[in-house]
């Protein structure tokens, strides 16, 4: 049981809180988020994606709690990580001043790691046990992949948005088409009856 907890806090060796949201940004309107950063020297990772809307870009800027603007970029996605030089309360804001008439959906998520939180083996543990050291390691090397697994599936999942949005916005083009094209062939029906009917009275006029 108490090499199982060991394990289990090799796996956390990196403790964070994460908080994850979608919010929908109106045309030339601003919506801001604040997180709370205990000290600094606190790693913040801003992550954003733009799932439907326009072109699917957006105007996203990070402020920290002195004023000074440490990010400020507009992209479709983007990942941003920065090192807190103080405590206090950052700001995370959206601008669609881009957009006149298209609503986005924005999906993004703020992680504040907890450098005091973090676990680590006793150093006696592993010179008992020195297979508790390569599973240590072994562990430390999983989490990059972790990470980058987790990335990928966000920008997977951004692509299906986009191309669901894409699709939906074929279809529905296509739908207006057709119905143009209803109306043009029933316009030009009508034209053709119109001309044949002027053109047989002007005709009977003539043998009268």
């Amino acid at each position: 049981m108490k090499f199982v907890q060991l394990i289990l806090c090799a796996i956390f060796a990196a403790v964070v809180s994460a908080t994850a949201f979608q919010v929908k940004v109106k045309p030339q309107e601003l919506q801001c988020f604040n997180a709370q950063v205990q000290r600094a020297g606190q790693k913040i990772l801003f992550y954003y994606a733009v799932q439907k809307g326009g072109s699917f870009d957006i105007r996203a800027r990070v402020k920290t709690p002195s004023g000074q603007i440490s990010y400020d970029k507009t992209a479709k996605m983007d990942e941003y990580v920065m090192t807190s030089d103080q405590g206090g309360e950052y700001e995370f804001c959206f601008n669609n001043h881009m957009s006149t008439f298209d609503e986005k959906t924005v999906d993004f998520e703020i992680k504040l790691e907890h450098e005091e939180l973090r676990a680590e083996l006793p150093a006696d543990i592993n010179k008992e046990r020195p297979e508790h050291a390569s599973i240590e390691n072994s562990l430390n090397k999983i989490s990059p992949k972790v990470d980058s697994i987790l990335s990928e599936m966000r920008y997977l999942k951004v692509r299906e948005a986009r191309n669901k949005a894409t699709v939906e916005s074929t279809e529905s083009r296509i739908y207006w088409f057709s119905v143009l094209e209803i109306v043009l062939m029933v316009g030009i029906s009508v034209c053709q009856v119109t001309i044949v009917q002027v053109f047989f009275r002007g005709s009977r006029k003539q043998l009268v």
